[in-house]
Parts: C-alpha cells; structure tokens; sequence
C-alpha cells in the first residue's frame, strides 16, 4: 500500500523485480492506492483510498502488507473505527449471469452490490481549461504570475507541468514542522491486517528537501518564498520520528530510507526530479532493495524466534 497513484504500483513492481533478482519463489506484489494526499477537513477519518486499501487485505490475504508512507501523508491523530468496516469476503462477479439479475437478487438479500464503471482517458495534468486546474480561475493566475517562473506557469497552463506544485516548499515547510501523533493510525492498521492473518511492516520515504538542498534552487522558481533555506534539520524530521516511536510500541517493524537516500545524495546521485516530488526510476529500484533486504531480514528473525 503506498503513496497516490505512482509510487504503490512503482514500489510493487519493483520488488517484484528484486525478488527475482535475489532468486525468490516469485510472490505477487500488488500496489494498492492506500494513502493519499490527506485533506482531513473535508474527509475526516481516513480517506477512500485508504478504505480501498484496507478493502484488499480480506481479498488478497497476504503474508506481509508493507504500509508506504510518503512525506505528505501524515494527517489525523485518530482512525474513525467506522471507516475500519470491511467485507470478510471477497464479492466477485458472476460473469454467466445477466447483470440485472445480479443487482436485483443483492437488493432482494440485502447484500452490497458489485459496481461496474468505465472511464474514458483524460491527461493526469490538466490545462487551465478544465475546471481541475487551479490556473482555471483567473484571479489565481494573476496571483501566482507575480513569483512563478513565467516559462514554468506557461507549460502548467498547457498541462505539460504539474500546477499542484505551485508554493511547494512553502507548504512543506510549514507542513513538516507541525507534530504527528501516528500511534492510533499504526495500532488500527496492525490490528486490522492481523486479523486477516497479516503481518504489518512500515516505510517511511520522505520529501526531496529533507534529503538535500541540491532541489532549493528549483523548487524556487514557483514558490512565493525565492530565499528557502535547508528542510534537512530535525525540526523537519518530526513526522518520521513519530512513525518510528509508534511502531515501535506496536511492535510493527519500521524502515526509515532517509539515511540512505542522503548518502546517495551526498554521493551525487540526483534520487529526485528536480521539478517533481517523485523519484526517479533508479532511486525506486534502490529503495525496493531497501524495503526487500528489510522484509527478508525481518521474516528471517521472525522465524529464527
């Protein structure tokens, strides 16, 4: 379960591949939108990604489920137990009986009912033409002009750079230095996947500035702030030090890729876009190491006691 719609399916995949690699019986690894950008004002609780998330340990029943968390992905303080309610079973569909059948004979029984949906594709970064951009509304794109680099608000209105980006740093830093209580997000999860026969492991993958200053000098051509000063200290580093001391009293292990990405970084080894939160496609390979060397060692000790 990870981070939005990118990193849970890139994490998978790549420790998929690292299985392989180390000659593994091949296990699946599926990626599961779990956790989103949290807007708790408007759904207090957890978040429907997260109840999808939750959704899929009865269905899959896997050995380990390995909780992704992302720099920006530390919300409530408290699980709202009713948002915890899940199928015991999985509802599959029948594909020999008419579709109307099925929708009729779940109301008759009361049952819940198995949607079907499509969607037609659309660009992931609207243009200001649509109403999902923020540069849709006018008075915000006279606002933002007056600091955001003019070449980057030019390709945000065309679609071809993210306009969700906009003051970056300036949210993050303000967002990195609240504190986080996680204990009851890690004592809800853990009981729930135990009880599926589950056991729990955490990572925790964090945001570029925390890692090095190299990215200042980008994230500044669209932030109001043009003088960000270093997001390396401890006072930024609250988040994952709250994760760590709640699975430390869960028992859930914990794996913090911090360190090893500031090495990189230190190395010379660019982990980020330097106009995107993501990592790039060699830094994910690494952090799948990570968490894979983790798991087995983990298991390894698990089945030694």
């Amino acid at each position: 379960m990870g981070d939005g719609r990118i990193d849970e399916h890139l994490i998978a995949s790549v420790l998929h591949l690292v299985q392989q690699r180390a000659g593994d019986a091949l296990c699946p690894a599926y990626g599961v939108w779990a956790v989103q950008h949290m807007d708790y004002a408007r759904a207090p609780g957890i978040s429907p990604g997260q109840k999808l998330g939750l959704d899929a340990v009865p269905l899959f029943r896997p050995q380990t489920v390995i909780l992704v968390l992302y720099a920006n992905d530390f919300g409530p303080n408290k699980v709202s137990e009713d948002s915890l309610d899940t199928a015991t079973a999985a509802i599959r569909i029948n594909p020999y009986l008419p579709r109307l059948y099925q929708v009729m004979s779940k109301l008759v029984k009361g049952d819940s009912i198995a949607t079907r949906w499509s969607k037609k594709p659309f660009l992931f970064l609207p243009t200001s033409a649509s109403a999902r951009s923020p540069l849709h509304d006018d008075d915000f794109v006279e606002h933002v002009r007056n600091f955001v680099s003019p070449r980057i608000l030019e390709s945000m209105k065309r679609g071809h750079f993210n306009p969700f980006v906009i003051n970056e740093y300036t949210n993050y830093k303000a967002f990195l230095s609240r504190t986080a209580d996680m204990s009851n997000v890690i004592e809800h999860t853990r009981n729930f996947v135990k009880a599926h026969g589950s056991k729990l492991m955490v990572v925790h993958v964090p945001y570029k500035g925390q890692v090095s200053d190299y990215y200042l000098e980008y994230v500044k051509q669209y932030d109001e702030n043009k003088r960000p000063t270093s997001l390396m200290m401890d006072e930024y580093q609250r988040h994952a030090e709250s994760l760590r001391v709640a699975c430390e009293q869960f028992d859930v292990p914990f794996l913090d890729v911090t360190a090893t990405l500031r090495q990189h970084e230190a190395d010379g080894q660019r982990m980020y876009w330097n106009y995107d939160e993501h990592m790039k496609a060699s830094s994910y390979l690494i952090i799948g190491e990570e968490i894979h060397k983790f798991w087995r060692n983990t298991d390894s000790q698990a089945a030694g006691n």
